[in-house]
């Protein structure tokens, strides 16, 4: 997430803030909600806490996921921005969701405002955090770190602090780290000579190029506890599961994304008309 953050720009994510905070915001509960419903009139005896519990583990798509499969495709810079801006936002909507569908599965009682208030203050007390910490690394690598093995081993460091802080405080641990990435990245010219840039991004891609495949691998080693907790489910049943989820996700995505990719269309092509009417009034 990190790593994410320090690679994106800041200006292109800055632009990019609408669409991004929609998808990040909107199309996670969106998802999420649709999803719920879909699973409870399609899995007999599910309730609506665990219909909605689901929907809020497939709806954020991952950070990993998304920078791995957008890079090398030669995608609209714009394009690639949303959707890794979206995807380094989105776990904090997700996050949310997941735990009030937790607590009402546990307890049997859920609250919207409640749920709405705590995803705000949970965003803005880990954005805070990440700022805070950001600006005192900022500090620390400007005044008193000149050695480049130093400022690399700190830039492994700075994560790991802004989670735990934000984390230890029940804020949004993810929220903070991407936060205090991009404010680093910011002002990375400011803080890093010539020589820590470079030896940065050496150790930092081939750190990222190892953890992501330990990642996948640790998700493949977890599908035989997953197979033996689904067992009491027939095969035919768990494929046709799997395909109405992933159905319901992409075309939520479609169905979100569509009116916003349209209207300026319609509006260029109302302009025109009025331009340039088909037919004059004798």
């Amino acid at each position: 997430m990190y790593a994410a953050a320090w690679n994106t720009s800041w200006n292109n994510f800055k632009g990019s803030i609408s669409g991004i905070t929609r998808s990040a915001v909107g199309l996670v509960f969106f998802t999420t909600s649709l999803v719920a419903v879909a699973m409870y009139y399609l899995i007999p005896g599910l309730s609506w806490p665990v219909a909605f519990l689901i929907g809020a583990i497939v709806s954020p798509p991952d950070a990993v996921a998304a920078t791995s499969i957008t890079k090398g495709l030669g995608l609209h810079p714009r394009l690639v921005t949303v959707l890794e801006g979206e995807s380094l936002l989105n776990d904090a909507s997700g996050l949310v969701a997941y735990k009030y569908a937790l607590i009402a599965i546990m307890a049997g009682n859920f609250v919207l405002w409640q749920a709405g208030l705590n995803f705000l203050l949970v965003v803005a007390a880990g954005a805070a955090i990440g700022l805070a910490l950001g600006y005192t690394m900022y500090i620390i690598h400007k005044k008193f770190v000149c050695d480049p093995v130093i400022e690399v081993t700190l830039t492994f460091l700075t994560p790991f602090a802004s989670y735990l802080l934000a984390e230890r405080f029940h804020f949004s641990g993810v929220i903070a780290v991407v936060t205090t990435g991009l404010y680093l990245s910011f002002r990375s010219s400011q803080i890093l000579s010539h020589e820590s840039r470079i030896m940065a991004y050496s150790v930092w891609e081939v750190v990222i190029f190892i953890l992501n495949s330990l990642v996948f691998i640790l998700l493949g080693l977890q599908l035989r506890s997953v197979m033996q907790g689904i067992g009491d489910y027939p095969t035919s049943a768990l494929i046709l599961y799997g395909i109405v989820i992933s159905v319901v996700v992409i075309v939520v995505r479609f169905i979100w994304i569509s009116p916003r990719a349209l209207i300026p269309i319609l509006r260029n092509q109302m302009t025109r008309d009025n331009l340039h009417p088909t037919h004059i009034k004798r």
